[in-house]
């Protein structure tokens, strides 16, 4: 071998295993703690080797895995395919074989998956083992990079479809879970506030609150300027079919069911990009006479774990409270 070339794999070997104990330092295996809980809330580990007009549908954890989350999947009938969630159980959930669990299931934002973008289940765990907090099983759904949790069959992209007619009841179907509307909440992150209250203001008989975190909500006009992608690739490139999957579309055609039955939240942060539109939601939502929650936080941007350290356990609060 020349002595160039053996250098040459010496300085790759070496950087090799500087990255390894760097990895290993910052992230053990069984870390619990904030720090380590948070890069499942930023991640920027989703492999890129496909394109991007590709959606991904399971996503088992990169780099690091929560150990109180377990990676899953399901057949989805409708894409022939296998889907990913990533699944948290309450404590007792296999000490006592007879009980039954509300679910809250939380959707990912755009260019995310099931395994990255989630919110903090260390929140939850500590709640539950303080008993501030009733325990309920969480669903970290898969929905594709770049849906905005709606169904185009043109390319077997069917995010709504496999939320709503698959996952849910297969992790009925699958999971102690009390499966009536009255023990079911979603929550979800910027594509995945989005589709969050979508589907809850869609399906106001699934669900019985929702919760946004920085929703990406734009005006039809905004989003075919800002995503003319995703316009072309969900929407057949027309701001009207976009916007009759637009929450503020839908929560009109819904408003009587929603004012009655579906308590909303919605998070934000003063310098986040997508401030406008969630200002819009609120403005939407007290027109119609919607009672929900609605708050700013000062100097943070598009930033989950941001958010998460102002809202702690929060949106799992806001969920057990409405699980009748």
């Amino acid at each position: 071998m020349r002595p160039s070339r053996r250098i040459s794999l010496l300085l790759i070997a070496l950087a090799l295993a500087a990255g390894v104990k760097l990895l290993v330092t910052y992230l053990p295996s069984a870390d619990t703690s904030t720090a380590a809980t948070n890069l499942a809330s930023t991640s920027p580990w989703l492999p890129t080797s496909l394109p991007p007009d590709t959606d991904r549908w399971s996503t088992p954890p990169v780099i690091y895995s929560d150990p109180r989350l377990t990676h899953e999947t399901f057949h989805s009938k409708s894409m022939n395919l296998e889907v990913g969630f990533n699944i948290y159980l309450p404590p007792n959930y296999q000490a006592d074989k007879t009980q039954k669990y509300p679910v809250l299931y939380w959707l990912h934002g755009l260019d995310q998956s099931e395994s990255t973008n989630q919110y903090p289940i260390q929140y939850l765990d500590q709640a539950i083992k303080a008993k501030t907090i009733k325990p309920m099983i969480v669903i970290y759904a898969s929905g594709g990079q770049r849906t905005y949790y709606t169904d185009n069959s043109a390319i077997n992209s069917l995010s709504e479809t496999a939320v709503i007619k698959e996952l849910i009841p297969h992790i009925d179907a699958t999971y102690r879970t009390n499966a009536t509307r009255d023990q079911r909440a979603i929550a979800g992150m910027s594509m995945g506030g989005f589709g969050a209250l979508k589907l809850a203001f869609k399906y106001p008989d699934l669900f019985s609150s929702v919760t946004a975190f920085a929703p990406g909500i734009r005006d039809p006009l905004s989003f075919k300027k800002e995503r003319p992608d995703i316009l072309k690739r969900m929407f057949d490139n027309d701001p009207a079919n976009y916007e009759a999957n637009h929450p503020a579309t839908l929560v009109q055609q819904n408003k009587e069911k929603i004012k009655h039955q579906l308590p909303i939240s919605i998070y934000v942060g003063t310098t986040d990009y997508l401030l406008a539109g969630a200002r819009a939601m609120d403005q939407t939502l007290t027109e119609l006479k919607i009672d929900h929650v609605y708050q700013e936080f000062p100097d943070i941007n598009h930033n989950l774990v941001k958010l998460s350290e102002k809202t702690k356990e929060t949106p799992f609060a806001f969920a057990a409270k409405n699980f009748k």
